[in-house]
């Protein structure tokens, strides 16, 4: 399942530039958006495939663009802190 954090690493990956305060508004209004319930579960790999999908989201990406973000990924490996 992912969480804030790992859905702000991808948001970070595809642009999003404000603090984790601002990533934790915008996480709770796209949990709001597609149904998903923050508090008792995170979304999974299907609900995030759809967000990557949604061509009118704010979090689709083309193939290609996730081949490239794939890349940069195993290029320079992220290190998700644990709070």
């Amino acid at each position: 399942k992912l969480g804030v954090r790992r859905l702000g690493l991808y948001a970070r990956l595809c642009g999003f530039r404000g603090s984790d305060r601002q990533w934790a508004g915008q996480y709770l209004a796209l949990c709001r958006k597609h149904g998903w319930d923050a508090a008792s579960s995170d979304p999974d790999a299907k609900q995030f495939a759809y967000l990557v999908d949604d061509e009118a989201g704010g979090g689709y990406c083309t193939d290609d663009e996730l081949h490239e973000l794939l890349a940069e990924v195993a290029a320079h490996p992220p290190v998700l802190q644990t709070r």
